[in-house]
């Protein structure tokens, strides 16, 4: 019969108890074995396994063995011997994770050589999906990154939340891990579960150089995220000239509309700097600053004629931002004004608060209409450079023309 050595010393020391009372305990040679794997005191821990350490036990309470343990730390001679010994190479933690993850995550990469060399899994994945590779995307470590996928790493695999390696270097700015991961193919427009892109992370998070790698590599510039919010939109709202700059020069959409209705441009105001460079940048294009920005709200550069059963319901007026009173009016209606400065902006509310649209977004000074079929009760939220003045009109009804 076989019987191994661990074993044999495991009854010697059954009968030992059984004989004198007294043993030190299987489990305390394991959890010894776990405390001394972070000390690099590789005797000692050859002296634990010869007397009968489990060299896969799990006493630690986040359910590391040795080899996590050891992977974590560094100790690449204590990983040998735990080797040696018949550590699992793929042994899961508490949360699935192995000590190639560990190794990948501190960049230990001799240690990731060894695991390697070992059988270690490189693709696999913790109880959320996580993988070496990502785990050395997220921390930085570049020579780690190159080890994995020149073993085979899969440079577009995804946890369970859809975040790849590259969304990972993107969003702490390890821009030569993102570089690597690119040059190796990684999606440059892969999404998270909320659809989020590496650039969306990259210009929130002000990355301004990762933003410009992205882009050289044919990142979609107007990708949007589940709220419609572009790279350019949450860069402006963030108040990042830089990065609107170079989103810009690679032809982003200053009139993209988030779900609310929201653009780029709306953004740019909270911050004089980016809304300027915006301005230069239509003039530059040739484009307009007024335009339909909401699907059921038509912008039109004049007001409309008056007609003789036309009715001024309120007039508004004033300098800057505010919310107008409420007004009540009937199916097919107008919203006209005249304003003065830089930049003038209105924004439609139902009573309840609820955004109905936006019903202007005009830079530079000038007179403007906005003709809204719908009746009901409503207030205005007026962003603005400069003077303004409101009209509310009940107009005929242009549907029945």
């Amino acid at each position: 019969m076989n019987i191994s050595f661990g074993r044999c010393v495991r009854a010697g020391m059954l009968l030992s108890a059984l004989l004198f009372g007294s043993v030190v305990r299987a489990s305390d040679l394991d959890s010894s074995l776990i405390a001394v794997a972070k000390t690099g005191d590789v005797n000692r821990v050859k002296a634990l396994l010869a007397q009968g350490a489990d060299v896969n036990a799990k006493a630690d309470k986040r359910g590391f063995t040795a080899l996590h343990i050891a992977a974590l730390a560094g100790d690449k001679d204590i990983v040998e011997v735990l080797l040696a010994n018949k550590a699992d190479v793929n042994a899961g933690d508490g949360l699935g994770g192995t000590p190639l993850i560990c190794a990948a995550m501190k960049g230990h990469v001799g240690i990731l050589k060894v695991l390697l060399a070992h059988g270690a899994n490189v693709n696999a994945t913790s109880h959320s999906q996580m993988t070496a590779l990502m785990a050395a995307a997220a921390t930085g470590q570049k020579e780690a990154v190159e080890i994995l996928l020149s073993q085979g790493a899969n440079v577009n695999a995804t946890n369970e939340d859809r975040w790849s390696s590259l969304l990972f270097a993107t969003l702490k700015g390890h821009e030569a891990v993102v570089e690597v991961l690119l040059a190796n193919k990684a999606d440059v427009n892969a999404r998270t579960m909320k659809g989020e892109t590496p650039l969306w992370w990259a210009a929130l998070n002000r990355h301004k150089d990762i933003v410009g790698v992205l882009l050289a590599h044919k990142a979609d510039v107007d990708a949007s995220d589940k709220d419609g919010e572009t790279a350019l939109f949450v860069a402006a709202l963030e108040g990042q000239k830089e990065i609107v700059e170079v989103l810009l020069t690679y032809g982003a959409d200053v009139y993209a509309k988030t779900a609310k209705g929201t653009t780029p441009l709306n953004a740019a105001t909270r911050h004089k700097d980016v809304l300027e460079v915006m301005k230069n940048h239509l003039a530059k294009t040739g484009k307009t600053a007024k335009r339909q920005l909401a699907g059921d709200v038509s912008t039109e550069t004049a007001p409309q004629t008056a007609s003789s059963n036309d009715t001024t319901i309120q007039i508004f007026s004033g300098s800057g931002g505010r919310n107008t009173r409420p007004f009540t009016v009937k199916d097919s209606w107008e919203i006209q004004w005249d304003a003065t400065g830089d930049i003038f902006q209105i924004t439609l509310y139902r009573s309840d608060g609820e955004m109905e649209g936006i019903a202007a977004n005009q830079m530079g000074a000038g007179k403007g209409a906005s003709y809204q079929p719908k009746g009901g009760q409503y207030y205005l939220g007026v962003n603005s450079i400069g003077n303004w003045t409101i009209k509310i009109v009940q107009t005929e009804n242009k549907s029945s023309k």
